[in-house]
């Protein structure tokens, strides 16, 4: 099966300054699915929900998209798959990171820098 990264999306966007707080402190918290996209028998969707809490600075919520396009129809078995959980998201997670940092650094505040994920183990926690 011949798989390649089509776009990437912001389907939600949500970034609010914070007022200054001495006892708040940075928050991470990120969760994606994987589904088929509706109407397309050959593309499938990793949906990234991220939460982002700097000290005292701003907030962001984002949802951020990764569709790849596939050369055969998807099934349920393949949405299930090693590819689509960990190798798939592996390889969208690297955009969504460098989307966060270029908003929050254009935005006028210090750039958000996400940390690196083992998709592996991380998949192993959230796909049980």
């Amino acid at each position: 099966m011949d798989i390649t990264l089509e776009k990437t999306l912001v389907d939600k966007l949500i970034l609010t300054r914070m007022m200054p707080k001495k006892s708040m402190k940075r928050k991470y918290n990120l969760s994606y699915c994987v589904k088929q996209v509706d109407d397309c028998e050959n593309k499938f969707a990793v949906i990234f929900t991220v939460m982002i809490q700097n000290t005292a600075v701003f907030k962001m919520n984002i949802e951020y998209s990764a569709i790849f396009i596939t050369d055969a129809d998807i099934t349920e078995e393949f949405i299930q798959s090693k590819f689509a959980t960990i190798n798939a998201p592996a390889i969208a997670y690297p955009f969504l990171r460098s989307y966060v940092s270029f908003v929050t650094l254009n935005s006028g505040y210090e750039p958000a820098l996400l940390p690196t994920i083992n998709f592996v183990e991380f998949s192993k926690e959230n796909f049980k």
